[in-house]
């Protein structure tokens, strides 16, 4: 079973990926910030991270650089799901590591394509 990290300041955002990835099979871990987001990175070891972009204490930016300088959680997928749709900030995702960028409100079942895709080893 995929185990998704959920990192979003929204609680009804997280409520909607919840019901929407475990009626796929799909655990989820959820943080409401970027530190603790990362530390459950590391700790509960997910098979990939869907991430706000705007979060409270740091930057979805800041997010995926610190996550891809941590040995032990580099490897990680990201998928940034964010309410900005500019290209900037999805050229900005991309260059601090995210593998993949959505704009809400998601598709939902692409969305569970794409985090099943990235999140498969190999």
């Amino acid at each position: 079973m995929l185990k998704i990290l959920v990192v979003d300041d929204e609680p009804e955002n997280v409520g909607l990926l919840r019901v929407v990835l475990r009626r796929q099979g799909i655990e989820v871990v959820e943080a409401n910030n970027g530190h603790d987001g990362l530390i459950l990175a590391e700790v509960e070891t997910p098979d990939g991270v869907i991430l706000d972009w705007m979060l409270p204490d740091i930057s979805g930016e800041e997010f995926c650089l610190r996550l891809r300088n941590h040995p032990a959680i580099a490897h990680l997928p990201i998928l940034v799901l964010s309410a900005l749709n500019a290209q900037n900030a999805k050229d900005k995702a991309l260059a601090a590591g995210a593998n993949h960028y959505m704009t809400k409100p998601a598709n939902f079942a692409e969305l569970v394509d794409q985090i099943r895709r990235l999140s498969v080893p190999g």
